[in-house]
């Protein structure tokens, strides 16, 4: 334990370094979630409810994906596909460390400042939209919503690692992720709730894990769903991480019987 400790030190020192890069970052969000919404009030118009969720409703789900999405964000497949490019690897596995577990340390040191300076700025967003904001007063909601953040955060995590395995055959994935990070957002919910869209649509994405990234979570502090269901949705989260975990693991094994460790 203290070696991944002091792996996670060393990476949220390097965090500190590019604090800068950070805000940029948050001003960025900022200024695109403030247009989104504003979009999504202008489709609303005279309606006062869309496919079961009003005005209030859709704008308290868009802030708090927002907020979600950073929490549970990572770059562990730009990661290893980096490790695998330069031949970095090499140096990596020779060492008394899991890699898996290295890169869950590493992903969790490099979030604090991240994730101060984005809920300040969902703070500021909140505030701006005060009047159609919910806030949930339920600690118990509120715990299992944020129980429900964490097991999002570790399914999120298991598929990025699968798909950063696939650079031991491919070497290079960037293209794989360019295209892959806003259709798996499209389904989990990133830009509009679910119900949003046609039932076949809904059908596949609950077949798939990502609707239980961020969908799920917000429909817990929306109170839309009752108890059993969050329940439900808690086994499915764990389902989903038990799965994602054994593929990872196989994937891994195979991709190290292919890898040359000579960078490029």
């Amino acid at each position: 334990m203290r070696k991944y400790w002091a792996l996670a030190k060393t990476s949220f020192q390097n965090s500190l370094v590019y604090r800068a890069d950070s805000f940029l970052w948050g001003i960025g969000e900022l200024v695109s979630t403030l247009v989104f919404l504003f979009i999504w009030i202008k489709i609303f118009g005279e309606k006062q409810v869309i496919a079961g969720f009003t005005l209030p409703e859709t704008v308290t789900y868009l802030i708090g994906v927002g907020l979600i999405d950073n929490f549970i964000d990572t770059w562990v497949s730009y990661d290893l596909e980096r490790d695998v490019q330069s031949g970095n690897l090499s140096n990596i596995i020779i060492r008394p460390v899991n890699y898996f577990f290295a890169r869950v340390a590493t992903n969790i040191s490099e979030k604090p400042l991240n994730l101060i300076i984005r809920f300040c700025v969902y703070f500021l967003i909140a505030l701006a939209f005060s009047s159609k904001f919910i806030v949930n007063q339920s600690l118990i909601l509120l715990l299992f919503c944020g129980l429900s953040i964490v097991f999002a955060a570790a399914v999120n995590f298991l598929i990025h690692f699968l798909l950063g395995c696939v650079a031991f055959w491919t070497v290079r994935t960037r293209g794989t992720f360019g295209i892959f990070r806003p259709l798996s957002s499209i389904v989990a919910g990133g830009y509009a709730p679910i119900s949003f869209f046609p039932p076949l649509f809904q059908k596949v994405a609950f077949l798939l894990p990502f609707a239980y990234t961020r969908y799920f979570p917000m429909l817990i502090y929306l109170q839309k769903i009752s108890g059993g269901e969050v329940f439900k949705g808690f086994l499915v989260q764990l389902f989903w991480i038990a799965i994602l975990y054994l593929m990872s693991r196989h994937l891994w094994h195979r991709g190290l019987k292919r890898y040359e460790g000579v960078g490029i």
